[in-house]
This record gives C-alpha cells, sequence and structure tokens, in this order.
C-alpha cells in the first residue's frame, strides 16, 4: 500500500482558496463599476433638472431662453454644455432645448442624443 503525501492535499485546497478569491474580486470589481456608473447617472440626473428648472424660470419670465444663454428664435432654443456643465459654442457632450408655442413649453435635456430629463411647462391661465 502506497502512502499518501499531505502536499497534495494542501494544494488542492490552496487552489480552491484561490479560485474563491478570485471569484470574489470578479464580482467586486463588477460591483464597484456599477456603483461608479450610477453615481454618473445621478450626478448627470441632479444637473440636468437644475438647467431645466433655469430654463423654466427663463421662460415664465421672458417667454424664451435668452435669460440662460439660449440661443435661437421663433419658439426654438437650445444651448450647448461641456463635461463639466459649462455652456460651450457648437456641440458639447449635453444639449439643453426648449420648444415653445401653445401657451408652454417642453424641455428636454439630453447627454449624446440620449435623453436624460424631460420638463413641460405651461402658461397660468387665470380667470377674470
Amino acid at each position: 500500500m502506497r502512502k499518501t503525501s499531505g502536499v497534495s492535499l494542501f494544494l488542492m485546497e490552496l487552489i480552491i482558496m484561490l479560485c474563491v478569491f478570485v471569484t470574489a474580486a470578479a464580482i467586486d470589481t463588477l460591483m464597484l463599476v456599477k456603483a461608479s456608473n450610477m453615481s454618473v447617472q445621478s450626478s448627470d440626473l441632479d444637473r440636468a433638472v437644475e438647467c431645466a428648472v433655469s430654463a423654466a424660470d427663463s421662460y415664465k419670465k421672458t417667454g424664451g431662453g435668452q435669460d440662460i444663454g439660449m440661443t435661437g428664435a421663433s419658439g426654438s432654443w437650445s444651448i450647448s454644455y461641456g463635461r463639466d456643465w459649462q455652456p460651450v459654442s457648437g456641440g458639447g457632450t449635453y444639449v439643453m432645448t426648449m420648444d415653445t408655442g401653445s401657451g408652454g413649453a417642453e424641455i428636454n435635456v439630453s447627454k449624446q442624443g440620449k435623453s436624460i430629463y424631460s420638463l413641460s411647462v405651461r402658461e397660468a391661465q387665470y380667470e377674470k
């Protein structure tokens, strides 16, 4: 009868534990990447809401977007923002558009063509 050494059992256990740790590290890395993406999306949404509310206030005050630096006329206004949410001329990472007409405005903030936030504004109708 052949005597087995404890070395092979030790190596087997070591390989199994290494596989467990590699799997745990992969799962943790995926979770960190997902958390980072969620943080960026949340930050974009917060800033988009802030910009859309500013555009709505501008519309209520002037009927357009000139107060916040939007360009355009005859019912269609737009402004582009860079990655740091500072206004830029030409195409930027973020674009806010405001379409006015029929007693209200539709404001849309998008990132590279994908809508982040939309807001509808209506003029107040007072009874006389």
